[in-house]
């Protein structure tokens, strides 16, 4: 956990232990930084007491792993290398782009056999299309392995949760970073969308910065015709989101963050935010290590929308 008010008055003197009376998801290294960071603060610091109040729920997980992947490791008791090494799949295939240790996105070599490998056996992935269509939209991760036929001890969610992101804002939206990095690594996941959509013809258009001019045709996913921009990151292109209008669906790893980008894309759009803050059913479970408050993150967390 690092100093909220790191930078706000001189170099931080010790580590940030003192947490804040008031919300309790921040801390702070000294009295004068806490202080100091008090305009700041204040500001959030109701908001982050209630989404204290709904940490429970987001710990809240189906597989057999959960207590492990959420509590553990964000109580340092484990990390994301030791979870994926228990395993055998770290640093393997897509797995090497869940945990810190793992190749760097900028200068990954694999192969896109290598990239597009689950490394597990068989009937711990989705490997082969569903027993049957689904006769209901799914609503939880539990509907979804149940429907795949695939055991809760799996821990293929922590891949999948990028097509059933795209599934989940799909339903929400048509209701009554940069962009992708490594999400272009683990691309061989987004082919769930096949078993998701049956009979759609489905096109995701990946944008950002991290994907190469000259490869860029190479990382389309050629499925779809659906009025739907889904946005994988938060930094988007204003000028885009001005300009089109569809719905715009847009995640990150946490209450706080989607607070923050929804005030900003709405100044800069003058949209109103038409899908409201909501916890994603299909969020990573895995928790974000190092996050910067007293809040366990993940993946994809929350969700809202224009």
């Amino acid at each position: 956990m690092e100093c909220a008010g790191r930078g706000s008055r001189g170099p931080c003197v010790a580590p940030a232990t003192r947490r804040c009376g008031g919300c309790g998801a921040v801390a702070y290294c000294s009295v004068s930084h806490q202080l100091s960071h008090w305009d700041h603060h204040k500001q959030e610091c109701e908001r982050l007491e209630q989404q204290m109040k709904r940490v429970e729920a987001l710990n809240e997980f189906p597989f057999t792993f959960s207590e492990e992947a959420t509590l553990e490791v964000f109580e340092k008791r484990e990390s994301r290398c030791s979870f994926l090494s228990k395993r055998g799949i770290h640093g393997l295939g897509m797995w090497k782009y869940e945990c810190g240790c793992g190749d760097s996105l900028a200068s990954a070599d694999s192969t896109r056999s290598e990239r597009e490998s689950w490394n597990l056996p068989r009937e711990l992935c989705p490997c082969s299309g569903p027993a049957s269509l689904k006769s209901d939209a799914l609503s939880n991760w539990k509907d979804y392995f149940e429907w795949r036929c695939l055991p809760l001890h799996s821990p293929v969610a922590l891949l999948l949760h990028w097509p059933l992101l795209v599934y989940y804002a799909t339903q929400i939206a048509f209701s009554g970073k940069s962009g992708p990095e490594k999400e272009l690594f683990q691309l061989a996941a987004f082919g769930e969308l096949c078993a998701l959509f049956p009979g759609v013809r489905i096109h995701v258009e990946l944008v950002g910065p991290a994907i190469p001019e000259k490869r860029l045709s190479s990382f389309w996913i050629h499925f779809l015709t659906l009025s739907l921009l889904l946005m994988l990151a938060l930094q988007l292109i204003q000028e885009l989101i001005k300009e089109m209008n569809i719905p715009a669906v847009f995640s990150d790893y946490c209450e706080e963050a989607c607070h923050l980008a929804a005030r900003c894309i709405h100044s800069v759009t003058g949209r109103p935010i038409r899908i409201p803050i909501q916890l994603n059913p299909f969020r990573q479970p895995l928790v974000v290590e190092n996050s910067p408050l007293f809040i366990p993150c993940y993946p994809n967390c929350f969700l809202f929308g224009i």
